[in-house]
Parts: C-alpha cells; sequence; structure tokens
C-alpha cells in the first residue's frame, strides 16, 4: 500500500458509514413522518364532508362509511346518526374536543392550513437529506 492509500480508503468507509449509519435513517423517519401528516391532512378534509351529511339529516338515519382499523386495513362502518349538533375531533397529540358542526368544520380547516405547513417543512428536510446523500456519494465516487 502507497502513502497515503490507508487514509482514501478510512475517508471512504467514513463517508460510507454517515450515509448508511445517518443520513438514510434520518431520510427514512422523515418518510415516514411525513406519510403521517398525509394521512392526517386527509382525514381533516374528510371533515367537511361528514359535517355536511349531517346537516343534511332531518332525522336519525345510517351512515355507511370506510374506516381505517390500523395498519392501512379499511373496513364498512354503519352508524346511527341523530342530531345532536356536536362531533368530536382529534386537534393533535391525542387530544380530542366535542365541537358544534360548523366549529368543527372551521378548526378542521386550521389543522389542515397547520398540516400543509408542516408538511411543506418536511419535503423541504426530505429534499435537504437526499441532497447530502448525493453529496457524500459523489465524494465517494471521487475516492475511488
Amino acid at each position: 500500500m502507497r502513502k497515503g492509500e490507508g487514509l482514501v480508503v478510512t475517508d471512504y468507509a467514513k463517508y460510507q458509514g454517515f450515509v448508511t449509519q445517518t443520513l438514510e435513517p434520518k431520510l427514512k423517519e422523515l418518510m415516514d413522518a411525513r406519510e403521517g401528516l398525509v394521512e392526517d391532512f386527509d382525514g381533516y378534509q374528510h371533515v367537511q364532508k361528514f359535517v355536511d351529511q349531517c346537516k343534511a339529516q332531518s332525522s336519525p338515519q345510517m351512515i355507511r362509511n370506510l374506516v381505517d382499523v390500523g395498519c392501512g386495513v379499511m373496513c364498512q362502518a354503519e352508524a346511527v346518526v341523530s342530531l345532536t349538533e356536536m362531533i368530536t375531533l382529534k386537534v393533535g397529540l391525542d387530544t380530542y374536543v366535542n365541537l358544534s358542526y360548523d366549529d368543527a368544520a372551521k378548526t378542521a380547516k386550521e389543522c389542515e392550513v397547520l398540516i400543509a405547513k408542516k408538511l411543506e417543512q418536511c419535503d423541504e428536510e426530505i429534499s435537504n437529506t437526499v441532497n447530502d446523500i448525493e453529496d457524500v456519494l459523489a465524494t465517494l465516487a471521487h475516492l475511488k
């Protein structure tokens, strides 16, 4: 081994370790967080439709809806909905509040705006992480 080759091999291993042990797990974590935000965003978008269905009723009736029971598994659920004028809405951090239909629709819109901002930040972090990975891989190609 010539003088300096050991240093290049060590640098190569450090860069490769940085990608596999730091950047790739960070990217996976960000992608998982983004997926959760998208699910929450989609849920809040359905609130207005549900509120409109409830307001259109003049008497208690059955409503059929698809419900996510976990792990992306959907099942059809039936519920008897009466004119209670109230709905329970998840507002984040496992917190639920009982709101009137109008307040629930308003709160859902506000949550959509907040989640959209979080999605923008998450997308920016994902983009930065991907750029970091590409930069390190370019450096690795240069070291080879």
